[in-house]
């Protein structure tokens, strides 16, 4: 099994398990696996209404949330690269990096974000907030697209410090291991200070969700980047 192969099984398998709690106007807003699983399922319908394919890339500009979470998901499954941005970083830095990359979509935040982008990149391909994409109701499940070790998932933008920003390519093999890596570190918190790595949100969550139910909360890991 690949390592969303075993995501979704354990979400599936443990269905009121609580895999996320999102802090919103400083209380918890914990999230079920099922309820997780509802808004995966949302996402890669809308993304399949809008003839989202294998290989395609879309980009995601968005603060820590569950609905980054699902929407990170929902494309995976889908078989789609994801372009994760950094929501604090300046407009004009992030349209160079998705200039590079050239999603065939953006989500984000908010429509004033969506805006100051199409102002600076008149040709941007169509952006939607990531609210629009939890709507409707949730049909019946289905595994994700299988993903060979070869097979890119998403591309991950340096910081630039040094230079330009550079997209980092990692494939299903790079992220299994990574993600293996981090669950012999002994322990979440501890993995995620270990320097030199791409590190994730993300990957805090699926350490979580497939090592060890425990409970992230979203909003107060401010100190880790989504990639």
């Amino acid at each position: 099994m690949t390592f969303l192969e075993t995501i979704f099984e354990r979400l599936q398998r443990t269905p009121d398990s609580m895999v996320a709690s999102e802090i919103r106007e400083g209380a918890a807003h914990p999230v079920s696996a099922r309820e997780l699983l509802a808004m995966v399922q949302q996402a890669r319908q809308f993304l399949r209404a809008r003839g989202m394919k294998k290989t395609d890339r879309c980009a995601v500009l968005a603060s820590n949330s569950v609905g980054w979470i699902a929407l990170d998901l929902a494309l995976m499954a889908e078989g789609v690269v994801v372009v994760p941005l950094y929501s604090r970083q300046a407009t004009a830095e992030l349209v160079h990096m998705m200039l590079d990359a050239l999603p065939l979509r953006i989500f984000c935040m908010n429509a004033g974000v969506a805006a100051e982008i199409k102002k600076l990149w008149p040709g941007a391909p169509h952006i939607s907030l990531i609210d629009t994409v939890f709507v409707g109701e949730a049909g019946a499940q289905s595994p994700p697209i299988h993903h060979e070790d070869g097979d890119l998932i998403t591309i991950i933008y340096t910081s630039g410090t040094s230079g330009e920003p550079k997209g980092v390519m990692l494939n299903a093999g790079n992220v299994t291991f990574m993600l293996g890596d981090q669950r012999a570190a002994g322990s979440v918190g501890g993995a995620a200070k270990r320097a030199g790595e791409s590190f994730s949100l993300f990957a805090v969550f699926v350490c979580g969700v497939v090592d060890c139910d425990a409970l992230v909360r979203i909003a107060e890991q401010r100190t880790f980047p989504l990639y």
